[in-house]
């Protein structure tokens, strides 16, 4: 009997299921995308803070401040750009399809780093570089060539809520809701 890891926990974007389908369908399709693994349709979403394991406590003081913040986001959209690559360029690790930089979506991760930091979390310190995740591990013959592909044909979607992920690796799909945090703020004319 296989033992289940211990969870891990991210914040994130949902993708709405006719874009998480799309993605994926046009991926595989493509013809020049080898990849060992493909990411399930389901879990496709957009990262805004990694948080590894968690303590009770932890999880506790995240919802109830997450909730607090997120509850005074008004909602933004988001545009699908081009794919790339995260690795070798040759061989990449990691192959995704970007956003259009989006001026609400890097104040809000911003303000959900700082949050998480102050409640203990080793955040990345990286800059952030949001990306849904397709792919992982090139397995082609070739070198790889899909930087650039307009996957997803620029769709876009109203983000209304922030989901707190519980990460199981052994399960598929991988990644289950934990909590969801609803954006009600009120969005402005200039927005």
């Amino acid at each position: 009997m296989v033992k289940e890891m211990q969870p891990h926990y991210f914040l994130a974007v949902p993708v709405p299921q006719l874009i998480q389908s799309a993605l994926h369908q046009e991926a595989r399709q493509s013809g020049q995308l080898q990849f060992q693994r493909w990411v399930h349709p389901n879990d496709i979403h957009l990262t805004l803070v990694f948080l590894g394991g968690c303590t009770e406590k932890q999880l506790h003081e995240l919802v109830q401040h997450g909730r607090s913040l997120v509850e005074n986001w008004a909602p933004f959209s988001l545009t699908l750009s081009q794919s790339g690559s995260f690795g070798q360029k040759k061989q990449p690790r990691i192959f995704w399809v970007g956003v259009k930089a989006s001026q609400q979506l890097a104040v809000y991760q911003s303000q959900l780093a700082d949050l998480c930091r102050s409640l203990g979390f080793a955040v990345d310190q990286r800059p952030y570089a949001p990306h849904l995740t397709l792919a992982r591990k090139w397995a082609g013959d070739e070198e790889y060539n899909g930087d650039g592909l307009a996957l997803g044909n620029g769709q876009s979607w109203e983000v209304n809520e922030i989901i707190l992920y519980e990460s199981h690796v052994q399960q598929e799909p991988k990644y289950k809701t934990y909590q969801a945090f609803s954006l009600k703020g009120v969005q402005h004319e200039s927005d």
